[in-house]
């Protein structure tokens, strides 16, 4: 789940995801980071052991600019990036029935139409399949 941090009055509301874990009736945050706002909903991948998360760094060696994508394994522990551009904030991310491609929104810093883009996760590759469209999503059984 995404929980909201409220900071001081001069930084603005950040999200956090964190893990429930119900058999043993605790809470943790999905990485140590502090200086992360964790943006659109987390997104389980259809073999329910990784998870994918758009995530911006607030501070250090790693700042970066609006949310990018990650990919949560939880059999590692390990955060991989998936999606890293300075030019686009990414949100809205979808995997398809197989779990070999997300379908993601991105939009372009400096103005501009929200695009529909497809990644595909064995490959690394990511094509724009439309612009000006939002929340896209997979057809079931597609």
């Amino acid at each position: 789940y995404t929980d909201l941090i409220f900071g001081s009055e001069n930084q603005a509301v950040r999200a956090v995801v964190n893990i429930a874990e119900l058999e043993r009736g605790v809470t943790r945050p999905l990485t140590d980071e502090q200086e992360v706002d964790d943006g659109s909903l987390p997104t389980w991948h259809p073999d329910g052991r990784r998870l994918v998360i758009t995530r911006q760094y607030l501070s250090g060696e790693r700042v970066s600019r609006g949310q990018q994508v990650y990919l949560y394994d939880f059999e590692s522990d390990t955060l991989e990036p998936l999606i890293y551009d300075p030019d686009y904030n990414n949100g809205a991310i979808s995997w398809d029935p197989d779990g070999t491609r997300l379908v993601i929104q991105r939009v372009p810093f400096g103005g501009g139409l929200p695009e529909m883009w497809v990644y595909t996760l064995e490959t690394g590759a990511l094509e724009r399949v439309a612009t000006n469209g939002f929340l896209p999503r997979w057809l079931p059984g597609r």
